[in-house]
């Protein structure tokens, strides 16, 4: 597998805190700054995100977000 960073579309819903949470700690231990992120959802039902990062922080964030019985869309 090569090294590149491959696109992620990740939606939380507002009414689901524990997707924030591991969101949030998930973005502090692969350093991703999301406050330079732009959320194209409405901020009242559900925050959406798409960046780009490693496939294998990509896997964790989505073994962790299914887990909770979310997960993120990964964009071809």
């Amino acid at each position: 597998m090569s090294g590149e960073n491959i696109e992620l579309q990740v939606i939380l819903i507002t009414d689901q805190p524990q997707e924030l949470e591991i969101f949030l700690n998930w973005a502090e231990q692969v350093a991703l700054d999301i406050d330079a992120l732009s959320n194209s959802g409405c901020g009242c039902c559900v925050n959406i995100y798409e960046f780009s990062t490693s496939p294998a922080a990509a896997r964790r964030l989505d073994e962790r977000l299914r887990a909770v019985g979310s997960g993120v869309n990964f964009k071809t």
